[in-house]
Protein backbone atom coordinates (compact mmCIF):
# COMPACT_ATOMS: atom_id res chain seq x y z
CA UNK A 1 0.00 0.00 0.00
CA UNK A 2 2.81 2.44 0.80
CA UNK A 3 4.38 1.65 -2.58
CA UNK A 4 1.09 2.49 -4.27
CA UNK A 5 0.94 5.82 -2.43
CA UNK A 6 4.50 6.55 -3.56
CA UNK A 7 3.54 5.80 -7.16
CA UNK A 8 0.65 8.23 -6.90
CA UNK A 9 2.88 10.79 -5.22
CA UNK A 10 4.93 11.03 -8.40
CA UNK A 11 1.74 11.77 -10.34
CA UNK A 12 0.87 14.55 -7.89
CA UNK A 13 4.34 16.03 -8.33
CA UNK A 14 3.72 16.23 -12.08
CA UNK A 15 0.25 17.71 -11.56
CA UNK A 16 1.59 20.50 -9.36
CA UNK A 17 4.54 21.22 -11.66
CA UNK A 18 2.24 21.57 -14.67
CA UNK A 19 -0.14 23.70 -12.60
CA UNK A 20 2.56 26.10 -11.42
CA UNK A 21 4.06 26.50 -14.91
CA UNK A 22 0.65 27.43 -16.32
CA UNK A 23 -0.03 30.26 -13.86
CA UNK A 24 0.03 33.54 -15.79
CA UNK A 25 -2.07 36.70 -16.14
CA UNK A 26 -5.21 35.98 -18.14
CA UNK A 27 -5.33 32.25 -17.42
CA UNK A 28 -8.64 31.26 -15.86
CA UNK A 29 -9.08 29.26 -12.70
CA UNK A 30 -11.02 26.70 -14.76
CA UNK A 31 -8.09 26.33 -17.15
CA UNK A 32 -5.82 25.39 -14.26
CA UNK A 33 -8.36 22.93 -12.87
CA UNK A 34 -8.66 21.30 -16.29
CA UNK A 35 -4.88 20.96 -16.46
CA UNK A 36 -4.85 19.16 -13.11
CA UNK A 37 -7.52 16.72 -14.28
CA UNK A 38 -5.78 16.19 -17.61
CA UNK A 39 -2.50 15.23 -15.96
CA UNK A 40 -4.21 12.96 -13.43
CA UNK A 41 -6.28 11.09 -16.00
CA UNK A 42 -3.48 10.68 -18.51
CA UNK A 43 -1.34 9.11 -15.77
CA UNK A 44 -4.06 6.58 -14.86
CA UNK A 45 -5.74 8.33 -11.94
CA UNK A 46 -9.51 8.34 -11.47
CA UNK A 47 -10.91 11.83 -10.86
CA UNK A 48 -10.74 15.09 -8.92
CA UNK A 49 -13.01 14.91 -5.87
CA UNK A 50 -13.43 18.71 -5.58
CA UNK A 51 -12.82 21.83 -7.65
CA UNK A 52 -10.59 23.97 -5.48
CA UNK A 53 -8.50 26.32 -7.60
CA UNK A 54 -8.92 29.90 -6.39
CA UNK A 55 -7.19 33.20 -7.15
CA UNK A 56 -7.06 36.77 -5.89
CA UNK A 57 -10.21 37.74 -3.94
CA UNK A 58 -11.56 34.21 -4.36
CA UNK A 59 -8.86 32.95 -1.96
CA UNK A 60 -10.62 34.54 1.04
CA UNK A 61 -12.59 33.04 2.65
CA UNK A 62 -11.68 29.38 2.20
CA UNK A 63 -14.12 26.99 0.50
CA UNK A 64 -14.76 28.97 -2.67
CA UNK A 65 -15.10 26.84 -5.79
CA UNK A 66 -13.28 27.24 -9.09
CA UNK A 67 -14.69 29.95 -11.36
CA UNK A 68 -14.03 31.49 -14.78
CA UNK A 69 -12.08 34.34 -13.16
CA UNK A 70 -8.95 35.35 -15.06
CA UNK A 71 -5.84 35.55 -12.90
CA UNK A 72 -4.18 38.95 -12.51
CA UNK A 73 -0.56 39.93 -11.76
CA UNK A 74 0.16 39.78 -8.05
CA UNK A 75 -2.69 37.37 -7.29
CA UNK A 76 -2.27 34.49 -4.93
CA UNK A 77 -3.43 31.23 -6.51
CA UNK A 78 -4.07 28.16 -4.39
CA UNK A 79 -4.97 24.59 -5.17
CA UNK A 80 -6.21 21.74 -3.00
CA UNK A 81 -5.61 18.74 -5.25
CA UNK A 82 -8.21 16.36 -3.74
CA UNK A 83 -7.20 13.79 -6.34
CA UNK A 84 -8.36 10.18 -6.48
CA UNK A 85 -5.38 8.47 -8.06
CA UNK A 86 -4.41 5.02 -9.25
CA UNK A 87 -6.34 2.26 -7.40
CA UNK A 88 -8.37 4.92 -5.56
CA UNK A 89 -5.57 6.38 -3.41
CA UNK A 90 -6.66 9.81 -2.23
CA UNK A 91 -4.31 12.80 -2.25
CA UNK A 92 -5.12 16.05 -0.47
CA UNK A 93 -2.05 18.22 -1.11
CA UNK A 94 -2.31 22.02 -1.12
CA UNK A 95 -0.03 24.74 -2.43
CA UNK A 96 -0.30 28.50 -2.88
CA UNK A 97 1.56 30.40 -5.60
CA UNK A 98 2.13 34.03 -6.62
CA UNK A 99 1.24 35.11 -10.16
CA UNK A 100 3.87 37.09 -12.03
CA UNK A 101 6.96 39.00 -10.94
CA UNK A 102 5.25 41.63 -8.80
CA UNK A 103 6.55 41.48 -5.20
CA UNK A 104 4.03 40.04 -2.73
CA UNK A 105 2.29 42.42 -0.36
CA UNK A 106 3.21 42.38 3.33
CA UNK A 107 -0.11 40.69 4.12
CA UNK A 108 0.54 37.97 1.52
CA UNK A 109 4.01 37.37 2.91
CA UNK A 110 2.79 37.20 6.49
CA UNK A 111 -0.02 34.74 5.77
CA UNK A 112 2.26 32.52 3.71
CA UNK A 113 5.14 32.55 6.18
CA UNK A 114 2.76 31.81 9.05
CA UNK A 115 1.21 28.87 7.18
CA UNK A 116 4.58 27.52 6.04
CA UNK A 117 6.21 27.63 9.49
CA UNK A 118 3.16 26.17 11.23
CA UNK A 119 2.94 23.31 8.74
CA UNK A 120 6.58 22.31 9.11
CA UNK A 121 6.47 22.61 12.90
CA UNK A 122 3.42 20.36 13.20
CA UNK A 123 4.83 17.82 10.74
CA UNK A 124 7.94 17.55 12.91
CA UNK A 125 5.80 16.60 15.92
CA UNK A 126 4.06 13.62 14.28
CA UNK A 127 5.31 10.34 15.76
CA UNK A 128 3.85 6.88 16.23
CA UNK A 129 2.57 6.34 19.76
CA UNK A 130 1.05 9.80 20.23
CA UNK A 131 -2.70 10.10 20.65
CA UNK A 132 -4.62 12.64 18.61
CA UNK A 133 -5.32 14.56 21.82
CA UNK A 134 -1.65 14.65 22.82
CA UNK A 135 -0.69 15.94 19.39
CA UNK A 136 -3.36 18.65 19.53
CA UNK A 137 -2.07 19.87 22.90
CA UNK A 138 1.51 20.07 21.62
CA UNK A 139 0.64 21.64 18.26
CA UNK A 140 1.88 25.13 17.37
CA UNK A 141 -0.70 27.88 17.80
CA UNK A 142 -1.98 29.94 14.91
CA UNK A 143 -2.08 33.71 15.43
CA UNK A 144 -5.45 34.76 16.81
CA UNK A 145 -6.39 36.71 13.68
CA UNK A 146 -6.31 33.56 11.56
CA UNK A 147 -8.36 31.40 13.93
CA UNK A 148 -11.92 32.49 12.97
CA UNK A 149 -11.45 31.15 9.42
CA UNK A 150 -9.19 28.22 10.26
CA UNK A 151 -9.48 24.94 8.44
CA UNK A 152 -11.72 22.52 10.33
CA UNK A 153 -8.93 20.15 11.42
CA UNK A 154 -5.14 20.24 11.63
CA UNK A 155 -4.57 16.63 10.54
CA UNK A 156 -6.71 13.93 9.02
CA UNK A 157 -6.05 10.40 7.93
CA UNK A 158 -6.34 9.42 4.29
CA UNK A 159 -6.69 6.26 2.24
CA UNK A 160 -9.55 5.55 -0.16
CA UNK A 161 -11.07 9.02 0.43
CA UNK A 162 -11.25 8.27 4.18
CA UNK A 163 -10.54 11.19 6.53
CA UNK A 164 -10.66 9.60 9.99
CA UNK A 165 -9.11 9.79 12.51
CA UNK A 166 -8.55 13.52 12.62
CA UNK A 167 -6.84 15.97 14.95
CA UNK A 168 -8.88 19.09 15.70
CA UNK A 169 -7.56 22.40 17.00
CA UNK A 170 -6.78 22.37 20.75
CA UNK A 171 -9.86 24.35 21.79
CA UNK A 172 -12.25 22.27 19.66
CA UNK A 173 -13.75 18.89 20.63
CA UNK A 174 -11.44 16.03 19.71
CA UNK A 175 -13.56 13.43 17.87
CA UNK A 176 -10.70 10.91 17.94
CA UNK A 177 -8.79 12.05 21.01
CA UNK A 178 -7.79 8.58 22.19
CA UNK A 179 -6.77 7.21 18.79
CA UNK A 180 -3.06 6.41 18.68
CA UNK A 181 -0.95 7.30 15.66
CA UNK A 182 0.71 4.21 14.24
CA UNK A 183 3.62 3.60 11.93
CA UNK A 184 2.67 3.51 8.21
CA UNK A 185 -0.48 5.60 8.68
CA UNK A 186 -0.95 8.09 5.84
CA UNK A 187 -1.95 11.53 7.11
CA UNK A 188 -2.63 14.98 5.69
CA UNK A 189 -1.32 17.97 7.64
CA UNK A 190 -2.98 21.15 6.37
CA UNK A 191 -4.18 24.63 7.21
CA UNK A 192 -5.73 27.80 5.84
CA UNK A 193 -4.56 31.29 6.81
CA UNK A 194 -6.83 34.20 5.96
CA UNK A 195 -8.15 37.07 8.04
CA UNK A 196 -11.86 37.82 8.16
CA UNK A 197 -12.47 40.55 5.57
CA UNK A 198 -8.97 40.19 4.13
CA UNK A 199 -8.18 40.15 0.43
CA UNK A 200 -6.00 37.04 0.35
CA UNK A 201 -5.82 33.60 1.90
CA UNK A 202 -3.18 30.87 1.88
CA UNK A 203 -3.81 27.11 1.78
CA UNK A 204 -0.96 24.66 2.39
CA UNK A 205 -1.03 20.95 3.06
CA UNK A 206 1.22 17.91 2.85
CA UNK A 207 0.44 14.19 2.67
CA UNK A 208 2.86 12.12 4.73
CA UNK A 209 3.54 8.59 5.96
CA UNK A 210 4.14 8.14 9.70
CA UNK A 211 7.48 6.42 10.33
CA UNK A 212 9.43 5.55 13.47
CA UNK A 213 11.65 8.57 12.86
CA UNK A 214 9.02 11.13 11.92
CA UNK A 215 7.22 11.53 8.60
CA UNK A 216 7.99 10.76 4.98
CA UNK A 217 6.61 13.35 2.56
CA UNK A 218 4.77 11.63 -0.29
CA UNK A 219 4.59 14.79 -2.41
CA UNK A 220 7.65 16.95 -1.60
CA UNK A 221 6.66 19.72 -3.98
CA UNK A 222 8.60 22.93 -3.21
CA UNK A 223 6.98 25.78 -1.34
CA UNK A 224 6.93 29.24 -2.93
CA UNK A 225 10.30 31.00 -2.77
CA UNK A 226 8.67 34.23 -3.94
CA UNK A 227 6.37 34.28 -0.89
CA UNK A 228 9.08 33.27 1.59
CA UNK A 229 11.64 35.95 0.70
Amino acid sequence: EIGLFELNGAILMEMLANFERAIAPGVRERDLLALLANTLLRRGGEHLATSTVCSGPNTNPWRAGTTARAIEPGDLVYVDTDAVGVEGCFFCVSRTFLCGDRPPTPAQREAYRTAHDWLLALRDMVRPGLTCRELAVRAPRLPRKFMPQRYEVMIHSVGLEEESPSVAYPDDPQPNGDRVLQENMVLVVELYCGEVGGKDGVKLGDEVVVTSGGVMDLVPYPYSDALLR
